[in-house]
C-alpha cells in the first residue's frame, strides 16, 4: 500500500493524488487543521468522504504529526484532544495515529538553546518550529529519560520536560481513566464494528448546531461543542452509551467538550462494553 505525506489541504485537490489501485491513500491534513467549531468540521468530513468516494479510494483522517503542535495543546486541553480522538476514530474510513497521540501528550517547550529546527534559524527566532511535537515519548519513571534513554537530558538530541511521568506508558497502561486506555477502548469498537468507507455515515444533528452527532452502522457519535451540557433524552438520541470522554456525570448529558458513543447492538453483540 502506498500512502502519500502531501501537504495539500483541500479534500478535492487531494483526490487527485489517490486511486484504489495506484495511490491507495493521502493523508487528510484539512481534518487536522480544523478547528475545534461544530459547522467547520462537518463541512470538512463531508467534502473529504465525497472527495475520496468520488475516485474510489479510501478516506483518511489525522489528527497529528510530526509537523504540527500535539492536540492537546492545539486545541486548548486535554480534554478536547481526546474527544476529538473519539470524534476521529468513531469516523468510516482510515485513521492515522501519531506516536505520542494516545498517550495524551502536550507539546513539549524545548530552551532556545536545545532547538534543533532548522525553521528557528531561517525565521531569526520567530519560528519555534516542529520540535515540540518530536520530544521522545515517555515509557517508564518520572524523571527525564523515562525509560527512552540512560543518556542525561543535556546529552540528548531533543531532551525530554521534566513533569512527564503522569504521561508514561507505565503509568496509563493500568489506569482506566488514561488517555492510553480511551484509545484502547476505542479502537477495540471500531474493530468490533467495522463499515465500509463510503455511503454509512448518517448526521443526527443540524448543520448550524453547536455538536456533531452521526451514525456509522450500529454506533452513534456526539461530541459537544457548544457552551452548554447537552441533554441526550431531550435530543432524542437512544442507545446505550459504550465510550466516553471524560466520565459522565449521568447518562443523559454530556458536557461541553466532552465525546459519547452510544450502540445499538444488544449486549451479547457488543462484546466491548466499556462504562462511560
Amino acid at each position: 500500500m502506498l500512502v502519500a505525506e502531501s501537504a495539500v489541504f483541500e479534500p478535492d485537490r487531494l483526490a487527485r493524488y489517490v486511486r484504489a489501485d495506484e495511490m491507495q491513500q493521502a493523508l487528510n491534513f484539512a481534518f487536522l487543521e480544523a478547528p475545534w467549531d461544530a459547522p467547520e468540521l462537518r463541512r470538512v468530513i463531508d467534502e473529504s468522504l465525497a472527495a475520496t468516494a468520488a475516485v474510489d479510494a479510501p478516506v483518511t483522517w489525522v489528527m497529528s504529526s510530526h509537523d504540527a503542535p500535539r492536540p492537546a495543546t492545539r486545541l486548548g486541553s486535554e480534554l478536547r484532544a481526546g474527544s476529538a480522538a473519539l470524534l476521529m476514530l468513531a469516523l468510516p474510513g482510515a485513521v492515522y495515529l501519531c506516536q505520542g497521540e494516545e498517550l495524551g501528550l502536550p507539546q513539549a517547550h524545548l530552551p532556545d538553546d536545545r532547538i534543533r529546527d532548522p525553521l528557528w534559524r531561517r525565521s531569526n527566532g520567530t519560528d519555534r518550529g516542529r520540535d515540540g511535537a518530536r520530544v521522545p515519548i515517555p515509557w517508564s519513571g518520572d524523571q527525564p529519560g523515562y525509560g527512552f534513554t540512560t543518556a542525561p537530558p543535556e546529552a540528548c538530541w531533543l531532551p525530554q520536560p521534566e513533569g512527564w511521568g503522569r504521561y508514561t506508558v507505565a503509568a496509563q497502561r493500568e489506569d482506566p481513566d488514561s488517555t492510553l486506555s480511551l484509545y484502547r477502548r476505542a479502537l477495540r469498537l471500531r474493530r468490533d464494528h467495522p463499515v465500509a468507507a463510503h455511503g454509512t455515515l448518517r448526521w443526527h444533528s443540524p448543520v448550524d448546531a453547536p455538536y456533531l452527532a452521526f451514525s456509522r452502522g450500529e454506533l452513534t457519535c456526539v461530541v459537544n461543542l457548544g457552551p452548554d451540557a447537552l441533554d441526550l433524552d431531550r435530543l432524542g438520541f437512544s442507545g446505550r452509551p459504550v465510550l466516553a470522554g471524560p466520565a459522565l456525570p449521568h447518562l443523559g448529558a454530556v458536557p461541553v467538550d466532552a465525546c459519547v458513543w452510544l450502540s445499538t447492538a444488544s449486549d451479547g453483540e457488543d462484546r466491548h462494553t466499556d462504562r462511560p
